[in-house]
């Protein structure tokens, strides 16, 4: 409690961009009192919020550009699917506290080093740090926003093969008719061998 405050104090004293607004809270639920809190203004992409599009604007490479378009889209399907489904909130918590705040403060270090307009050791080592790290952390994005899935694909594999279990038994389809996920390879397979019995 008391590390991030200090640090969030810093960062608003030393106007670092996108540090979120935050105080002090004391939390009850139906008068029972659960504590100290820190509430933070959480990160977003929107209107009045961050804005990964100005970035885009502002950096002419076009291979940074095309990354920062991608994760401007896995972004907001990220905070839709939580939106959707508000429980899978806790699984974004460290790509909203520090996954993307860290990667905007990149961009915006990769923008002040190609707006120095000079090519000196620092600014092309800033540069060629930021453009290098770009492909892992679109990539980091698009498997934080699959993760969110997991859940469900889990379950349509379960179901899947309870389904074909069923219908076997029942005789409504041959071994041979089995379907086709059973030539393929199953999803349940591709889980870890799950195996349901009934």
């Amino acid at each position: 409690l008391i590390r991030n405050s200090v640090a969030l104090d810093l960062a608003q004293k030393l106007e670092l961009d996108f540090t979120s607004e935050w105080r002090f809270v004391d939390f009850y639920v139906d008068g029972a009192y659960y504590g100290l809190y820190i509430l933070c203004e959480k990160p977003e992409i929107g209107d009045n919020r961050v804005e990964i599009t100005n970035m885009d604007d502002a950096i002419e490479d076009e291979s940074i550009s095309a990354d920062i378009v991608r994760l401007e889209e896995v972004s907001r399907k990220i905070f839709d699917r939580v939106k959707e489904d508000p429980a899978k909130l806790p699984q974004i918590r460290k790509f909203m506290d520090y996954y993307l705040p860290t990667t905007l403060k990149l961009l915006n270090a990769y923008d002040r080093a190609a707006a120095a307009g000079i090519s000196g050791e620092n600014v092309d080592a800033t540069r060629t740090k930021v453009e290098g790290m770009m492909r892992t952390i679109v990539s980091a994005f698009e498997k934080q926003l699959d993760s969110l899935f997991g859940t469900e694909t889990m379950d349509i594999s379960a179901d899947i093969t309870v389904l074909e279990t069923m219908l076997q038994r029942e005789g409504l389809v041959d071994s041979g008719d089995a379907l086709h996920a059973q030539d393929t390879g199953s999803a349940a397979q591709a889980m870890g061998d799950i195996k349901l019995e009934l």
